[in-house]
């Protein structure tokens, strides 16, 4: 893998990046990348601005290939591009927020897909996603938190079928607070509805779901050791939901570590 990095001005910086990749009997492909970031004027709201293109490559994995029973040793390597535009508005009281417009094309993406008792790796070829990301950190005098929600379009094949398994809305908010050498965090990640398999006159669909968590760690010193308790209480609503059609997810549930 090799990297460059060109400063254009004091306010734009282009870089490239070359990976080779290989393996005897296997694979050998050349991915690259580049990407601008420019930095705009103090008096527009606009703080920087960052274009990318790059392509990406995946062989399979040894489970992917062989794993019982749902392996496939007849699959292909995952290839494709990408292509996004990312802007970081100006911090406002500590406030910052970041915007993410993405594409991409697949051939011959890699994914397990349910069949009959078990599950198997499948190739999908032109894969098309595309969509947008935003993000708001915030840092207030009680709490610090993260807002984040994207908008995610999928389609592949000649007929533009939408993808499984691949909600459209996904969110999560998280807060945070520090008391003394105590961390207290909650989050809430909610997940849009889904298609679970293809159906007349209606698919099968995964319903949306939200859950939340909490955490709450502490971080004791002792000599030369530092130790740090966590005590988790997962999904703490009870939320009843299924990440696949017949394949519920835990309830409420505690950890400590």
């Amino acid at each position: 893998s090799l990297s460059s990095i060109y400063n254009v001005s004091s306010r734009t910086k282009f870089s490239v990046t070359y990976q080779k990749n290989y393996s005897k009997n296997f694979f050998d492909k050349t991915t690259t990348s580049t990407k601008l970031d420019y930095k705009l004027k103090e008096y527009l709201f606009i703080d920087k601005i960052s274009i990318s293109s790059s392509s990406h490559f995946r062989h399979p994995t040894f489970n992917d290939l062989y794993w019982k029973p749902g392996g496939n040793s007849n699959l292909k390597s995952e290839t494709g591009m990408n292509k996004s535009i990312n802007f970081w508005l100006k911090p406002v009281n500590k406030n910052k927020v970041d915007l993410n417009i993405f594409y991409s094309n697949t051939k011959n993406l890699i994914q397990w897909l349910p069949l009959q008792s078990f599950w198997q790796a499948r190739n999908l070829n032109d894969v098309k996603r595309y969509g947008l990301t935003a993000n708001w950190a915030y840092n207030f005098k009680l709490l610090n938190g993260r807002i984040s929600y994207s908008i995610i379009e999928s389609d592949y094949g000649i007929d533009k079928k939408p993808l499984r398994y691949s909600p459209k809305n996904i969110g999560t908010i998280l807060l945070e607070k520090k008391l003394g050498k105590f961390s207290i965090s909650c989050s809430t990640h909610f997940t849009g509805e889904m298609i679970s398999a293809y159906s007349y006159p209606k698919n099968n669909i995964v319903q949306k779901n939200s859950t939340t968590s909490i955490n709450i760690n502490k971080k004791t010193q002792l000599q030369r050791i530092e130790l740090v308790t966590s005590f988790s209480a997962l999904n703490v609503f009870d939320t009843e939901y299924e990440s696949s059609i017949g394949y519920p997810e835990p309830g409420r549930n505690f950890k400590i570590s």
